[in-house]
């Protein structure tokens, strides 16, 4: 049942466009102002910003931290409340892949050009 309230608060998100899937977020060291760049890059500064992972990835979190209105958590333990109470929600492509069940385009894309 929470899973199911996950994917319709992230199918929610997506319809109003505030979904933004980007690459593995690494950061050999936290820093918040690269951080911070990221966020205005996405058109989501000054605004409550949800960021997923697909694993702990520590540096993000305390990249992250020191914004005001920006939560940084694994996909996995993020909740359908978390997700809508976001104005943004970034998330990693690894994070939608392991975790929900949902195919990106890259992968449905691959999908049409193999039936051809």
């Amino acid at each position: 049942m929470r899973q199911l309230a996950k994917k319709s608060a992230l199918n929610a998100r997506a319809r109003e466009g505030l979904l933004v899937i980007v690459d593995a977020l690494e950061y050999e060291k936290p820093k918040t102002k690269d951080f911070a760049g990221l966020l205005k890059k996405l058109d989501a500064s000054n605004k409550k910003v949800l960021v997923l992972t697909a694993s702990d990835a520590h540096n993000v979190y305390l990249s992250g931290r020191n914004i005001p209105d920006v939560h940084v958590m694994r996909f996995a333990d993020a909740t359908a409340y978390e997700i809508l109470w976001a104005q943004t929600v970034v998330v990693e492509i690894g994070a939608l892949e392991q975790g929900s069940g949902v195919e990106t385009g890259a992968k449905q894309e691959s999908k049409e050009a193999s039936d051809a």
